[in-house]
C-alpha cells in the first residue's frame, strides 16, 4: 500500500513524498489534437484502488476522463463534464479506463505513475 509521508526537503522545509517505487508507470507522447487512453491495472496486484500521480509536460493542456468516455476538449460555454484539465493525482478504482486529449498544436508528454492504495 502506498503511504504518503512527511519529510524534510534539502532546505529543511516540510514536504510530502510517497514511500516506495510505483507498481506501474504509463507514458505517452500524445499527438497534437488527438485523444488516447488506457485501462488502469486490475486487482491482480491485490488492490481495489490505486493512487495515480499525473505528470504532464509543463505548458501542455491535457484533459483527462475516468469513466470510459473519450476525453474531449471543452467548448466556449459551461457544460457538465467528466473530464478535467491537467490533474495532479487521483485515487481510482482498479480497471478504471483513463482517457486523455490535448487541443495543443504540439505534442504533449504524459506520465501516470501508479501505486497500490487499498
Amino acid at each position: 500500500m502506498a503511504g504518503i509521508y512527511l519529510y524534510n526537503d534539502v532546505s529543511g522545509k516540510n514536504t510530502f513524498a510517497l514511500d516506495s517505487n510505483p507498481i506501474k508507470i504509463y507514458r505517452i507522447e500524445l499527438d497534437a489534437n488527438s485523444a488516447d487512453g488506457f485501462t488502469l491495472l486490475d486487482t491482480t496486484f491485490g488492490f481495489s484502488k490505486y493512487f495515480c500521480l499525473f505528470a504532464i509536460q509543463p505548458g501542455s493542456n491535457v484533459f483527462v476522463t475516468y469513466d470510459g468516455t473519450t476525453a474531449t476538449v471543452p467548448t466556449n460555454s459551461f457544460t457538465q463534464t467528466t473530464g478535467e484539465l491537467n490533474p495532479a493525482c487521483r485515487i481510482l478504482d482498479a480497471s478504471t479506463p483513463i482517457g486523455v486529449v490535448t487541443p495543443d498544436a504540439s505534442n504533449a508528454y504524459i506520465t501516470v505513475s501508479v501505486w497500490g492504495y487499498e
